[in-house]
Parts: structure tokens; sequence; C-alpha cells
């Protein structure tokens, strides 16, 4: 997957949060997207989602050479943010089912090594609305880091984790980062260490 950006701006209202932004972006490259507060590195994740339509400029998605639909994005993307919804009162395990049948699992994963892996096997039938802030965000990245697709975004992937969690996040997108285009929107230089490139929004442009 290949994805270009033209001039890519976004406004909400009379202020511009996003203007005049170029990206060429590459299967196999890891992306570090930083600014301050308010800089629209959420904004610009959820319109590389295909999520959110730019207000002006070009976004394109390319696999191989060719173009995918916006409407068929989500298949080859996956996005992980602490302001994803949950479906609160599915269990773990419905959720994870119903997710794979929106997505399917990388090769070699399923539902059971899933439930390991994230260290929530005891919960796997209790409700999420009854799940901690940490949990829920281990179930958010569980579900974006096993998918399979070719576009990885994370937004401030650590939040609510503690320092157990941080360390199994990053073991986990060392595993399963490989063969994928990744960007982490974050400040956080922890969070961004394995990062060899950089986008740096400047925020809102009047």
């Amino acid at each position: 997957m290949r994805v270009e950006a033209r001039q890519l701006a976004k406004r909400y209202r009379r202020s511009w949060v996003i203007r005049g932004l170029d990206l060429d972006l590459q299967v196999g490259q890891r992306w570090a997207l930083t600014g301050a507060n308010g800089s629209g590195k959420s904004t610009l994740l959820r319109m590389l989602a295909g999520a959110l339509r730019p207000t002006s400029g070009t976004l394109n998605w390319w696999k191989g050479e060719k173009p995918i639909a916006t409407e068929q994005l989500y298949a080859d993307v996956s996005l992980a943010a602490p302001y994803l919804a949950l479906i609160e009162p599915f269990t773990l395990r419905e959720q994870l089912a119903f997710h794979a049948r929106l997505k399917p699992w990388r090769s070699g994963w399923d539902a059971t090594r899933i439930l390991a892996a994230t260290g929530l096997e005891r919960h796997a039938d209790k409700a999420l609305r009854d799940f901690s802030s940490g949990m829920l965000q281990r179930v958010r990245l569980a579900q974006a880091l096993f998918s399979e697709s070719d576009l990885l975004l994370l937004d401030e992937p650590t939040s609510n984790l503690d320092a157990a969690g941080k360390q199994w996040f990053q073991e986990h997108l060392e595993q399963t980062a490989a063969g994928r285009l990744v960007i982490i929107a974050s400040n956080l230089p922890e969070e961004t260490a394995s990062c060899t490139m950089q986008i740096h929004l400047e925020g809102r442009k009047g």
C-alpha cells in the first residue's frame, strides 16, 4: 500500500487545522506524527483512515498500481485510539468475534491466541462496560495490531496503560509491524522510538 496527499487541508468552521500538506507514504515505513495539542494529529489520522473527508486537496490510497476506493479502505486499515468506542454491552469474547466478521485476523492469530496475548483471558466473558480504561485500550490495540491490514494508525497508543501495558504494546508492535505502513501520532519519544521518519504539524493557521 501507498498513500499520497497533495495540498491536503482540513478546516473546522473558520480555522484551518491542516493546510497545504503533501505526503508520500509507503508500506515498510514507520512515521512519527508529532505536533502540539490541537495541531491536527488525530484529524490527519482520521483522514488517512478514510473516516474524515478533507476540506480541500487530494488524498489517494494505492495497492500496487490499483487505486483503493474510500468505501473499500476499511479492509486495509486498522486504527487504534483512546476515543474509539467499543460495544460496551458486548463481552470481550463477543467483541473479538464481531471484529473478526469485519476484518480477518493476521495469519496464525485467532480469538483464543489474542486473549492469551492480551493477558485478558479471565475477563473474556465480562462486559466491556466493566473494563478499566487500561483494559479497554489493550482491546483497541489488539484489534489493530492483530488484524490483517497494510496501514496501521495508532493515536497516542499507550494512553491509560501502566508500565506493563506499555511494555506489552512495544513488544507486540515489533511482532506485527513488518510489511505494514505504520503511523504513530504522539509527542512521547517512548511511543515513537521505533519510527525512522517524522511528520510534524504546526497547528492552526487562522
